[in-house]
């Protein structure tokens, strides 16, 4: 066998570091926060950062964008954020400090799911949106190729336990 020359197995290495550094990144998977905001907001993106945004409803009826800093928030049974619909804003169910990962900016598929889904998860590297819906449990569909609304949101909806495009 020859011996491979210093430089050679530099070479390698740095192109098998960066290959697998690659992968990883594309391995984060976000959890959407759930809780009673999802029958009056619409429209939600999970960063820039720590932000989560929505257009949510006031008493009136009436669209107001809001936003909230998850890093503020306390996470609750199986990590996920819990948040409500106050007249409009979005507010934690619980305060205090957390520090997950957050992405740089998800538009969280919208659509009548919402109302029989709950703790859901998006993983922008393989565009698979998770949920455990009424019916059959955990369900997962691949949301990048769904019908979009005017404003770009993938919709969705759950049809017997498991998620699927609305068309």
């Amino acid at each position: 066998m020859r011996r491979m020359s210093a430089t050679l197995r530099i070479t390698v290495c740095l192109l098998l570091f960066t290959a697998a550094r690659t992968q990883a990144v594309h391995a984060a998977t976000y959890k959407v926060p759930s809780g009673t905001y999802m029958q009056s907001c619409k429209d939600c993106t999970l960063g820039p950062g720590s932000s989560f945004s929505c257009t949510c409803n006031n008493k009136q009826k009436s669209p107001l964008s809001t936003s909230v800093d998850l890093s503020k928030c306390v996470t609750g049974s199986g990590g996920y954020y819990s948040l409500t619909n106050n007249n409009g804003s979005l507010v934690c169910d619980q305060h205090g400090t957390s520090s997950p990962s957050f992405p740089s900016a998800i538009k969280v598929p919208t659509g009548s799911y919402s109302v029989t889904c709950t703790n859901c998860s998006i993983d922008p590297g393989s565009s698979n949106y998770t949920c455990q819906c009424e019916g059959d449990g955990a369900s997962t569909v691949y949301y990048i190729n769904c019908p979009k609304d005017a404003s770009g949101f993938n919709q969705l909806t759950n049809q017997d336990g498991y998620l699927i495009c609305t068309r």
